[in-house]
């Protein structure tokens, strides 16, 4: 049987073990999943994830090292997905959904923005 897709996630900075394993769990929720290259940082997240997004030819230092995740389109397969990384302890401490906003920022600027969030959050 095949599974229909439903939804996307893009990793950044995931280490191999984590991948497979979130691979294995989005793969029979039929949700596809991309590790981005570095070499692709310098690209809008909404890009990333497929879109057509206006880049704004950014030159600056877009790398980073820590991990992240951005879901696209996941409707009810979204707690699934979590439940199951719970269930497997996969922590992802930054995890972001794509809005209309995010779509047009690199993703050295998401991971800043949900750094940010984060520290006020635990204050």
């Amino acid at each position: 049987m095949k599974v229909k897709t439903s939804g996307n996630v893009i990793c950044f900075n995931f280490e191999k073990n984590k991948l497979l394993e979130l691979n294995s769990i989005c793969n029979k929720l039929g949700i596809k999943v991309r590790e981005i290259p570095k070499d692709e940082y310098s690209k809008t997240v909404g890009e990333l994830m497929g879109f057509q997004v206006q880049n704004d030819g950014n030159t600056r230092n877009c790398d980073f090292d820590e991990e992240m995740m951005v879901v696209y389109n996941l409707g009810s397969s979204l707690d699934k997905m979590l439940k199951k990384m719970r269930e497997k302890e996969i922590e992802v401490p930054l995890k972001a959904m794509l809005t209309g906003t995010n779509q047009t920022w690199i993703p050295k600027d998401l991971m800043l923005e949900l750094q940010e969030e984060h520290k006020q959050m635990n204050k």
